[in-house]
């Protein structure tokens, strides 16, 4: 059980760490690239990588949610369970601002072809992606935190 522990910690940790890393290279080194948007080069520098990770996040976010789940049962009463739960309601609410916020908006900017719109759009989307930005931050700190309460795994199978 320590075994089945460990890799679930493993790869939650892993997608969480992969989710996060992607919100902080957004934050940090992409928004500046986009004062230069025009609804001619949009589809180059944001729907397409937009499109692409979101078609990579479906696939990690079912990954990170059955392992989730599977740490919360195999550490049971641990402050793991507490840390992982804690990880999958974060990760959660940031679907949730994506699916609400971001997904309309981002509609709005691949069909937008009024500059002003576009410019107004975008800032639109950075907020709320400052938002996600927050709350993959907070799935990512409580996922270190579940490996850090989980510590000795063998005594949290126990």
């Amino acid at each position: 059980m320590a075994a089945a522990l460990t890799a679930c910690l493993a790869v939650f940790l892993a997608c969480a760490s992969v989710y996060a890393g992607t919100m902080w290279c957004v934050r940090l080194f992409l928004y500046q690239s986009w004062v230069g948007l025009t609804p001619d080069n949009v589809g180059v520098h944001f729907t397409g990588p937009v499109k692409a990770a979101t078609r990579f996040f479906t696939i990690l976010f079912p990954i990170a949610t059955v392992s989730g789940v599977a740490v919360l049962a195999l550490s049971w009463w641990s402050w793991a369970s507490l840390a992982i739960a804690v990880s999958l309601a974060w990760l959660y609410i940031t679907l949730g601002v994506f699916r609400r916020y971001l997904v309309p908006v981002n509609t709005r900017i691949e069909e937008s072809r009024d500059p002003h719109e576009l410019t107004t759009e975008l800032g639109k989307w950075m907020h709320w992606n400052n938002v996600r930005w927050m709350t993959t931050t907070a799935v990512w700190v409580a996922a270190v935190w579940c490996v850090l309460a989980a510590g000795d795994v063998g005594r949290v199978t126990r």
